[in-house]
């Protein structure tokens, strides 16, 4: 399995950041981190800030039989 490196999208803000492979590497490496940076400000990083999108998108239910019992 490929490893994924963390590329920062906001210097001032090290929780904001994507990860690309690792081997990704040159020209291209550097055109996806300079796309990813320029969209940093609409990325959704909270369901706070996908404003006016119904909840029933966003969430979901576990599918759990009402008479079972949970075992530790």
């Amino acid at each position: 399995m490929e490893t994924l490196e963390a590329i920062p999208l906001n210097p001032y803000d090290s929780k904001r950041q994507m990860h690309v492979g690792s081997q990704l590497e040159g020209p291209k490496k550097e055109k996806v981190v300079k796309c990813l940076q320029s969209y940093a400000d609409i990325f959704a990083w909270m369901p706070a800030d996908m404003l006016r999108i119904s909840p029933k998108i966003i969430s979901h239910q576990l599918n759990v039989h009402l008479e079972a019992q949970p075992i530790k």
